[in-house]
């Protein structure tokens, strides 16, 4: 029987990481503080984006001392209190937690890392693999065969030989390292002059703590001084550092099972929290169906030349193409929006259903309004819009508006890349709707393909980002007016898009 997998999350430690990383200033339009909620949502986002666990918890530590401070009461006693930033945030944080369908464990008497340990005893007991989320080094003494731990803040997941890498000693030595070396932000005493260097010599040579305390005999000067004299003290420390695996639990490993959280309640919480970059494409926004419900599919060169008629202000544009790049992608067709009206064009080389005689007058139409500099045109990636459009021999002229490089301009570095869906989330607070799979497909079928796909479910997805084009144009617009970067767009970065254009269809 394959292994399930089982998540474990270091609550306390994430979200203090997240509190200390991201600004400050992050705050709803109300002033409520959102720092550590965001950051905290942002990690359970990456717990479900890949494998989807089977069991997982979020474990927080309980208010009130646990048995370290009654053995050792200085244990921690220099962490300053918990700031009222923070706090304010811990209700919204566990909200989270709860829309993402996860238990939420607080033990009276234990620390988060006691409960970890735990439970993952029982799941290692039951046959699972345990991914222990946290970037705290005590889970180390953990990491064996089937128990991985994952820092998401840096992006690193410990098997047993990147913890040996990291800090010379293997996992099984960990609490040895950790006890001689002490912890200056746990309180955790150690042995005065043990540094990293000479405790994972030291145990290389005697293997355990109590290894190294029996063998001072064979040590020399202030090493074995402070060995004999502060022995107590590093079997103290051993006893503080050691997670206690049999923490009493107020709920078994098989009601840590996890449901599929449903993504509309999760989409709620994050617009209330104004998260909109978090939305989930899984869960179209309210609003989507009106987007792609009236889609007209463009049979005639008399059906554009009426849109283009209407759209005496221009239009935003969206080409449906795929393939390994621009240059070499196969086309599928042309959405035009303006207002509230779209009309997909299905024209390429792809498309068995698309116009692609060279001599048709739809495909004429369709050349003729996108050579039309006079015709203005809103795109979302100018530089492989001009390319894949070129490469098709239906040159594009007269663009005024690219929204990815408008959302660049506006704040290079919140919403990287810049992709569509990205800019909708953040302008428009909504998401877009994903390809439909075609009728009869498997329901964990990979992401469908513009080539899977029907002819009217290419044109839905293909309008419904015309029609996002199109809109985010105002917000954008606006934006770049007031930074005084229209024409930095204008004069600067659309005339480079098309000379990056031509670079790519120039090849090297």
């Amino acid at each position: 029987m394959a292994r399930e997998r089982v998540v474990l999350v270091d609550g306390s430690a994430l979200l203090y990481r997240a509190f200390f990383a991201l600004p400050s200033s992050l705050a709803t339009s109300a002033g409520v503080p959102t720092n550590a909620t965001f950051g905290f949502a942002q990690m359970c986002r990456k717990v479900f984006a890949g494998k989807r666990p089977s069991f997982g918890a979020v474990v927080f530590d309980a208010p009130g001392a646990t048995f370290r401070e009654e053995r050792f009461p200085a244990y921690k006693a220099q962490r300053p209190s918990m700031p009222a930033e923070l706090r304010a945030q811990l209700d919204d944080v566990d909200r989270v937690v709860r829309v993402f369908g996860l238990p939420n464990l607080r033990v009276s008497g234990y620390e988060a890392d006691d409960v970890i340990a735990t439970l993952t005893r029982d799941a290692l007991e039951a046959g699972h693999e345990v991914h222990i989320v946290s970037g705290d080094k005590d889970f180390a003494q953990l990491v064996g065969d089937h128990v991985r731990l994952v820092d998401t803040m840096r992006d690193v997941t410990y098997d047993a030989e990147l913890v040996r890498k990291k800090w010379g000693v293997p996992p099984a030595q960990m609490r040895d390292y950790q006890a001689l070396v002490g912890d200056k932000i746990d309180n955790v005493p150690g042995v005065p002059g043990i540094g990293q260097k000479t405790a994972v010599t030291l145990l290389e040579r005697f293997g355990t703590l109590e290894g190294v305390l029996a063998g001072t005999a064979e040590l020399k000067g202030k090493q074995r001084e402070n060995l004999e004299t502060f022995a107590d003290q590093a079997r103290l420390s051993l006893e503080l550092v050691t997670l206690d695996a049999h923490a009493p639990l107020p709920l078994t490993l098989a009601e840590t099972r996890l449901a599929e959280p449903d993504p509309s309640v999760v989409n709620a919480v994050f617009r209330e929290l104004e998260f909109f970059s978090l939305l989930g494409a899984e869960a179209p926004a309210a609003g989507a169906a009106e987007v792609t419900a009236d889609v007209a599919i463009a049979e005639s060169a008399e059906a554009l030349l009426a849109f283009r008629s209407a759209a005496s202000g221009g239009c935003a544009l969206f080409a449906l193409y795929a393939g390994p790049t621009p240059a070499a992608a196969e086309l599928y067709g042309v959405a035009l929006a303006a207002g509230t009206d779209a009309l997909f064009v299905p024209v390429g080389g792809a498309d068995p259903d698309a116009t692609n005689d060279a001599g048709s007058p739809l495909r004429a139409a369709l050349a003729s309004a996108l050579a039309d500099a006079s015709w203005p045109k809103r795109v979302h990636g100018a530089r492989d819009t001009f390319t894949v459009l070129t490469a098709h021999n239906l040159p594009l002229a007269g663009v005024v508006l690219d929204t990815q490089l408008a959302s660049y301009l506006i704040d290079p570095t919140a919403h990287l890349p810049h992709e569509l869906e990205q800019v909708t989330r953040a302008f428009l607070q909504r998401v877009l709707p994903s390809l439909a799979a075609p009728e009869g497909a498997p329901a964990k079928r990979a992401r469908p393909t513009p080539a899977d796909a029907s002819p009217h479910a290419r044109a839905s997805f293909a309008c419904s980002r015309a029609l996002a084009i199109e809109e985010l144009a105002a917000p954008l617009g606006s934006l770049l007016n007031e930074q005084d970067q229209a024409r930095v767009l204008r004069d600067l970065e659309l005339p480079l898009a098309r000379v990056l254009a031509d670079m790519q269809l120039a090849g090297v």
